[in-house]
């Protein structure tokens, strides 16, 4: 079985990494995009991102409380 990660309440689960050297959203999604794509993100593409994920954030339902 493949376990896949959500990104439901992404904002809430920081410091991010294994080491946790990362503490800010907005660095993560800047590293992440250099070290995956080889590519720079450009500045206003990260801070939409980060946009999406703040959608992202919301109450727990009972089910998972």
């Amino acid at each position: 079985m493949l376990f896949r990660s959500t990104l439901r309440n992404i904002l809430w689960t920081h410091p991010y990494l294994h080491d946790g050297s990362i503490d800010k959203p907005y660095d993560i999604i800047e590293f992440m995009g250099e070290y995956q794509s080889g590519l720079e993100i450009p500045k206003e593409d990260i801070k939409k991102i980060e946009q999406f994920f703040h959608s992202l954030t919301g109450d727990l339902p009972d089910v998972i409380k």
